[in-house]
């Protein structure tokens, strides 16, 4: 009798720690009150997930520690998205969920490109998936549902999914779901966004080489430095940071408003007047014009970095409830000692005539200024850290962990 006994307790002490660290709810359709069915239930960027009932109930349990949101996603509604923190715990929700309003194509937008994927695609996957050694074996199951936009008049191409994106990745052994709420490449400023909420299932297969290669992704990156920031061991962990600020280049500024670009008259080899558009070398000395000509010539900005490597705790700062966020002005260099670039990137950057370096990147924040960071390597909101540099080319789909992601050896 002792043994069954004691065999209850330890079941209800299982259970209650479960129970302490769960959400439990239904989702409904705010429209008809009906149940949804077959809804995707997750935690953002992790491994947890699960489908509603045909009931639309759902129960996730053993949510790890944290902020995090969740995620609720049905084909032709609006995601529903919650953040909750584990003081949350336990929580019960009944999830009312919107309908997609349909876009008026010609009318209050520009319509979808036809043949999106033969244009665009490539563009696509470059840009999203990569172009990283994972990036070869990594790919998206349904890309057909991408359909592509391009504004001439903005010179900005985006891309909506009408379904969650199935991404298989071999290289990291995960198929992930991921649900995609905005993709755009704006060709004018030089700058690559997307955003959404993705869920990860391991595959089954070569454990081991699988183990080796995630652990070569997290290293140096994003989450990783993150990681780094917040248990303040970025030396430790083989991160290298600086202060940067880009000083205008005010030479340049000057020789633009005096060098300018002008209509000129000139025949043609057919001896027709043709109007074109060249700089008005003529009213300059050659040497004057050579000069000009070197100055147009070099960045609109200069790099100014600080002489001393910054701890994270100089970043960093916490509120009144302990949360604790990253924060600095204008920019961090970031230099990864213990790995050198991809021989990719260097293609990438047309630098293929050098050896590679250690892995440099530059972060800035924008918005508010500063986001929350978390042990795990996450931080909201997440659009407000922009890369540039290695990371900027790195942090694709092809080399992206869930945030429950842990060194294995």
């Amino acid at each position: 009798m002792r043994c069954t006994y004691a065999f209850f307790i330890v079941f209800f002490f299982v259970y209650s720690v479960n129970a302490q660290q769960s959400i439990k709810g239904k989702v409904i359709n705010i429209e008809t009150n009906q149940p949804i069915a077959g809804a995707s239930v997750f935690i953002n960027n992790t491994s947890k997930g699960t489908v509603t009932s045909s009931t639309g109930e759902f129960l996730l349990t053993e949510i790890p520690g944290g902020t995090h949101e969740l995620i609720v996603s049905f084909v032709g509604f609006e995601t529903f998205v919650k953040a909750f923190v584990q003081n949350d715990l336990p929580m019960e929700l009944i999830v009312k969920m919107n309908l997609k309003v349909k876009e008026l194509e010609g009318v209050t937008v520009a319509p979808f490109e036809k043949d999106g994927w033969a244009k665009w695609g490539r563009v696509f996957m470059e840009n999203f998936i990569g172009t990283t050694v994972n990036s070869e074996n990594c790919k998206i199951i349904n890309y057909k549902t991408i359909r592509f936009r391009f504004s001439k008049k903005e010179n900005i191409l985006s891309a909506v999914a009408g379904e969650p994106l199935i991404i298989q990745n071999k290289a990291l052994g995960y198929r992930i779901q991921y649900q995609m709420e905005g993709f755009e490449v704006n060709y004018t400023d030089n700058i690559i966004s997307y955003y959404g909420y993705p869920l990860f299932e391991e595959m089954k297969g070569a454990k081991r080489k699988w183990v080796q290669a995630r652990k070569k992704a997290y290293l140096g990156s994003v989450n990783h430095f993150i990681r780094s920031v917040y248990n303040n061991k970025l030396q430790d962990e083989g991160f290298e940071v600086r202060r940067l600020k880009k000083v205008t280049n005010y030479e340049k500024e000057r020789v633009k408003t005096i060098y300018k670009v002008v209509k000129k008259n000139v025949l043609d080899k057919n001896g027709k007047l043709t109007i074109i558009m060249d700089y008005n070398d003529e009213q300059f000395p050659a040497d004057s014009v050579n000069y000009y000509q070197t100055v147009l010539s070099q960045k609109n900005y200069f790099d100014v970095f600080s002489n001393y490597f910054i701890t994270a705790d100089s970043v960093t700062a916490f509120d009144s409830a302990g949360n604790k966020y990253l924060m600095f002005p204008d920019y961090l260099y970031v230099t990864y000692k213990n790995e050198t670039e991809e021989q990719r990137y260097l293609q990438h950057i047309n630098e293929t005539n050098r050896k590679a370096f250690y892995q440099r990147s530059s972060i800035m924040l924008t918005g508010s200024g500063y986001v929350s960071i978390e042990k795990n390597g996450s931080y909201y909101s997440p659009q407000d850290l922009l890369n540039n540099g290695y990371w900027g080319w790195s942090e694709k789909m092809s080399n992206l962990l869930p945030l429950d992601y842990e060194l294995e050896e």
